[in-house]
């Protein structure tokens, strides 16, 4: 999902009070926060998709900032945590 697309289906609420939230750890729910960095603006982290098959760690995985985009499944991605 792209920023443009979460904006626009988040958009399609009426009620623009609702919080955001993401899964706890092992259950439960926790508010959802976005990383910023030093400017203030949502961090931007380069990850590698599909990266981990292991059922309990996240699919993807962050790599260093300066791994060549789109290759081997590299992309940028901002991050919502909880």
């Amino acid at each position: 999902m792209t920023i443009k697309q979460l904006i626009e289906e988040l958009s399609q609420i009426k009620d623009q009070d609702v919080k955001v939230m993401v899964r706890g750890y092992e259950g439960g729910i926790d508010d959802a926060i976005i990383r910023k960095d030093e400017s203030s603006t949502p961090a931007i982290y380069t990850i590698k998709r599909n990266k981990n098959e292991e059922w309990y760690l996240g699919r993807h995985e962050i790599t260093e900032h300066d791994t060549p985009l789109r290759k081997d499944n590299v992309e940028r991605a901002i991050i919502l945590v909880g």
